[in-house]
């Protein structure tokens, strides 16, 4: 829900994206379906006549800029909120929830995605986004990219204003530490920055 860099649409956007599989031995044709990030309007973006093949994935854009050419790029009339809502795929009767991120998908992180696990019912987080193929395995908690790795509470000069707390980010991608705290003995919210 936050793709600032991983796929880019045929605009040279870079929208945020969602992605369905179709996890069975047969095709299944999705035409009349709906994908919403509304609970209240399960029908607020119908898909168009497109077949899904046995255990093929198939992208959409979540860019609001409401394509439905079955013969390119798909993109829903909404966008997603980096900060978690709701996402379902309906069925065609506009009513019977194929699969939903309930009460809502949890807040994102920049170019991390979320989503299934191998065994289709495991949620979690991935480093690394594989848009058109299966999840990796490795599911990590994005609060663990970025830890406290060095601090001087004491320093020799006796000078307070030479204490320091230092953070690191371990993961392979910047994370976005906008509004994240440090609350116990120093009281810091980070500004609006992103730490490489």
């Amino acid at each position: 829900a936050i793709n600032d860099s991983t796929l880019m649409d045929e605009d040279g956007d870079f929208s945020d994206w969602l992605e369905v599989h179709n996890a069975t031995a047969t095709d299944i044709h999705l035409n009349g379906w709906y994908l919403t990030d509304s609970a209240a309007n399960l029908t607020k973006w119908q898909i168009p006549d497109v077949t899904l093949a046995a255990d093929e994935y198939l992208v959409f854009f979540a860019s609001g800029k409401d394509r439905a050419n079955p013969f390119s790029e798909l993109h829903t009339n909404y966008r997603l909120d980096g900060g978690g809502e709701y996402l379902a795929l309906v069925h065609p009767d506009g009513m019977t929830v194929a699969h939903e991120f309930a009460s809502q998908f949890p807040s994102q992180s920049a170019n991390m995605s979320y989503g299934l696990a191998a065994d289709e019912t495991t949620e979690g987080f991935y480093d690394t986004p594989t848009p058109g193929a299966a999840n990796g395995s490795q599911l990590v908690d994005p609060s663990q990219r970025v830890i406290i790795n060095e601090l001087m509470y004491h320093p020799a000069s006796n000078n307070d204003l030479e204490e320091y707390l230092e953070v690191v980010n371990r993961s392979g991608m910047p994370v976005d530490v906008s509004g994240w705290q440090i609350d116990d003995g120093v009281q810091f919210t980070f500004p609006d920055i992103s730490i490489p």
